[in-house]
């Protein structure tokens, strides 16, 4: 129940979905909104990956940051912005990240936390 989880919940999901299936994403952060409840802090990474079936995560990215604007408990990591500024944190697939782009991914998410209402 939603009266167990910890007063942060970070997030990462979306990378190994269809970017075509916008509307699923969507549902899936009001969920996941509507079970943390208001009291809680949401912390969500945008997605950085190569596209599938030719459509990019764009969309997937955009609808996060509009629901963010909508809920001042989910705060947003700006991971597709940060890892196209740098690219050499990523091998040969495109998604996953070498040591230091993690630690950078763990520090965006720290940062987003201390923000936490």
């Amino acid at each position: 129940t939603a009266g167990r989880l910890p007063r942060v919940i970070a997030v990462s999901l979306g990378t190994n979905d269809d970017p075509r299936n916008t509307s699923a994403f969507r549902a899936a952060i009001r969920e996941t909104m509507a079970v943390v409840g208001p009291r809680r802090c949401v912390v969500w990474a945008t997605v950085k990956r190569p596209p599938v079936a030719g459509a990019t995560y764009g969309e997937y990215n955009r609808i996060l940051r509009e629901e963010a604007k909508r809920r001042p408990n989910l705060e947003v990591v700006r991971w597709a912005r940060l890892a196209a500024q740098n690219p050499q944190w990523f091998g040969g697939d495109g998604v996953h990240p070498d040591a230091t782009g993690y630690r950078a991914r763990a520090e965006a998410y720290a940062e987003k936390i201390r923000r936490c209402p």
